[in-house]
């Protein structure tokens, strides 16, 4: 999945270098998409790569310019995983152990959301909320955050609450 990185988002109380959340899909051309599919074979077949793998890069017109590439959960995927479907974290384990894992069959083309795909996934979001100022979480807001958050991912509105007594960030999930 291809999702837009969010930063320095002042409503959130980022700092403009803090990563502040994602949206996606993230609409492609089929260039771009193709250049994606590519890279991930490369990954694959060159490096022997399985599972999750974040690739952070600038789209530029018709072109993707690569800038960091880790072998590992990345920020973004809670917002991937409601794009698709699918849960990540499963998906990861069953490449690692070289079982097959079914795609969603909009996925299976190695595409994604392309700029001319007709009713692509609604889109989503997850922010990240920096306390504005020193603010400790009492009793009441917890309760009330933990009234919003869930194991099942399309009901959860909260995530990584800080306890009672702790300093008020936590990410916040939505469809968009």
């Amino acid at each position: 999945g291809v999702t837009h990185q969010l930063v320095g988002d002042a409503v959130a109380g980022a700092k403009p270098w803090h990563y502040a959340g994602s949206v996606g899909p993230l609409r492609i051309s089929d260039a771009v998409a193709a250049q994606l599919a590519k890279l991930g074979e490369l990954l694959s077949e060159r490096f022997k790569l399985a599972g999750l793998v974040g690739v952070d890069l600038v789209i530029a017109g018709d072109k993707a310019w690569i800038i960091e590439i880790n072998p590992r959960y990345s920020a973004s995927a809670e917002v991937v995983e409601r794009m698709i479907g699918v849960s990540v974290i499963g998906a990861h384990v069953k490449a690692c152990a070289g079982e097959v894992v079914e795609l969603p069959p909009s996925l299976r083309s190695g595409r994604g959301a392309t700029k001319n795909d007709e009713g692509a996934a609604n889109t989503h979001g997850k922010l990240i909320l920096y306390a504005k100022r020193d603010a400790v979480v009492d009793e009441a807001f917890h309760a009330w955050a933990m009234s919003q958050s869930s194991l099942d991912p399309q009901a959860c509105r909260l995530a990584d609450i800080p306890a009672v007594g702790d300093y008020a960030t936590f990410k916040m999930f939505g469809e968009i």
